[in-house]
């Protein structure tokens, strides 16, 4: 018998300036969804992105925003991230956002999305990733990147 992780999981490797490996983010599994978040939040049938907020994340230092945790949120309804970013770019950028639990190290999953010139809003359905209920999801870390401005951060709840 051989052990197999789950489908879309990996360990992300760096190298330091030594030449030695470190396990950057353990046990942590990426999902590519490009346009998706953008359809969500601007084309919803049910307009989810007015569905009701649970929490406002307000920013900490170095594009972390940091909240009580999603163990708070966790519904039969589920959860939405919802974001509204700006990009002063003129072509569309992909950008990672990093989920994790602060307390537990391996806990870590991160979604790609393409984020469109000018000001929208995106839509995640983020209790669809297992991580969310099982562990307490309480910091979101989106990329340093120059054309792109973070303009507000919730939590919905799902429907």
């Amino acid at each position: 018998y051989t052990l197999v992780d789950y489908g879309y999981d990996f360990t992300t490797v760096a190298t330091d300036e030594n030449g030695e490996s470190n396990d950057v983010y353990s046990f942590c599994h990426s999902c590519y969804l490009m346009q998706i978040p953008f359809i969500w939040a601007n084309y919803d049938q049910y307009d989810a992105i007015h569905n009701k907020e649970l929490c406002m994340v307000k920013p900490k230092e170095n594009n972390t925003y940091v909240f009580e945790g999603s163990q708070s949120f966790v519904s039969e309804k589920g959860n939405y991230l919802a974001v509204q970013l700006t990009s002063s770019s003129e072509e569309d950028h992909v950008i990672p956002i990093v989920f994790y639990d602060s307390e537990n190290t391996g806990a870590k999953f991160q979604y790609f999305f393409s984020v469109k010139p000018g000001t929208h809003s995106y839509l995640i359905r983020v209790s669809g990733d297992y991580f969310w209920d099982i562990y307490n999801i309480d910091t979101l870390l989106f990329p340093e990147n120059e054309v792109i401005t973070v303009n507000s951060v919730r939590i919905l709840d799902g429907d």
